[in-house]
């Protein structure tokens, strides 16, 4: 214990790095031996909801929020191996050279010198007082995600099997187009022999010819969280009315989770005119499932997803993906043109341009497992990106020729 002394009696300030029991026996300890004003603070690397703000009057202070000398000392009060080596490096990474790693035998001494153990029981009965506290929100949200599930995956099922139920394996030996509304459908020419699957605002681009449509966002007119989102009545005028021109088979996304009741379809959306199927707000649903029947479908990142997984599911020769072309990080340039660009961002109520680049991050990784899944479950279809853009590398790729068509080997 002398040398821990010795190293706080030769300096004006040290900091503590640790917030535990260990931290509050060593403040104490330096309070009761007359090195208490030295101790600037203790310090962690990440605050959660077991770590104080103080110990004895000491704040505590997150590492990256620390503004410090690089010279000052550093006392690490951590007993394991691992977590003085993580710590090590972490300060030396951050530029303090100055360290000194507590002892587990001057620990002991520091433990023994210590006649009252208020300040140590106190903290363990604030630990777990926390840790019950989130065993229990733990709990009560795993009771609410199952409550959820139990409710409605009957009728994810019935309305499934009502959905897609007679689509499994109808497109076996043909073509599917996906056609995603980035500007790269422009490069395309609408081919008679292929069967075409559009999404969003695909609808919105002239003389197209799509078999089906995959819609999630129909907007509603009323602003049912009360963060002024209402849509223009005249562009969900417009949006309907193209809507309601598709002569193709239409299905309509309902997202399963806290906007349950109020997703799509309902009111004037959910007569028989529209397919319908579900997605769902719930992390654990999040992955592909071999047979769309029985389960949710994958939508939380893309309405391409649901589309690529119905396309699979009817089983075809070949899967062409057209026009996911990701976001242009200029938030000027992901739509067909600037009207259909417009035309969605007023529907949907989005201003993507803080988040474009991770969201073409979390597609593109989203993307990979699609492919990890289609190898092993539908091991006779073969993905293919037209045009690729952002989502290069992932499945096989081609081009279009100049007259619009999709070029094959």
């Amino acid at each position: 214990m002398h040398n821990f002394k010795r190293q706080i009696q030769n300096v004006d300030k040290f900091s503590i790095y640790c917030a535990g029991e260990f931290a509050s026996l060593v403040v104490q300890y330096c309070i009761e031996n007359g090195f208490g004003d030295k101790i600037a603070n203790c310090i962690v690397t990440k605050r959660d909801r077991s770590v104080p703000a103080y110990i004895l009057g000491i704040p505590v202070v997150e590492l990256n929020s620390w503004e410090q000398e690089r010279e000052s000392l550093v006392v690490v009060a951590i007993l394991s191996e691992h977590g003085r080596n993580e710590i090590s490096d972490l300060l030396k990474r951050e530029g303090y050279s100055n360290i000194y790693f507590l002892s587990e035998d001057e620990f002991r001494k520091i433990n023994y010198s210590l006649i009252d153990f208020s300040a140590e029981i106190k903290c363990e009965l604030r630990r777990l007082v926390v840790q019950n506290q989130r065993q229990s929100e733990q709990i009560q949200q795993l009771y609410e995600k199952m409550s959820m599930l139990i409710q409605s995956m009957p009728v994810v099922a019935e309305t499934h099997k009502r959905t897609f139920g007679k689509y499994k394996d109808i497109n076996k030996g043909k073509s599917v187009v996906i056609c995603a509304p980035g500007p790269s459908l422009n490069q395309y020419q609408f081919h008679d022999d292929y069967i075409h699957i559009g999404v969003n605002a695909v609808i919105f681009k002239d003389k197209i010819k799509l078999d089906y449509y995959f819609s999630q966002h129909i907007p509603s007119e009323f602003d049912f969280w009360g963060n002024g989102s209402d849509v223009e009545p005249a562009s969900r005028k417009k949006y309907m009315e193209y809507f309601s021109k598709q002569e193709c088979i239409q299905f309509l996304g309902q997202r399963i989770g806290k906007d349950w009741n109020i997703s799509p379809p309902y009111g004037e959306y959910s007569g028989s005119a529209y397919n319908v199927y579900y997605t769902s707000d719930l992390e654990e649903t999040h992955q592909f499932f071999p047979d769309i029947r029985y389960n949710f479908l994958y939508g939380a990142t893309s309405i391409i997803f649901p589309a690529l997984q119905f396309a699979l599911f009817t089983n075809p020769r070949r899967i062409f993906i057209v026009g996911s072309d990701g976001y242009d990080v200029s938030g000027k340039n992901y739509y067909l043109n600037q009207i259909e660009h417009e035309m969605e961002e007023r529907i949907t109520d989005t201003s993507k341009e803080m988040f474009l680049p991770f969201v073409n991050k979390n597609m593109e990784e989203i993307y990979k497992e699609l492919r990890k899944f289609a190898v092993i479950r539908y091991p006779n279809t073969e993905i293919i990106m037209v045009n690729p853009v952002h989502f290069k590398g992932i499945f096989k790729e081609t081009i279009t020729d100049e007259n619009g068509q999709i070029v094959l080997d």
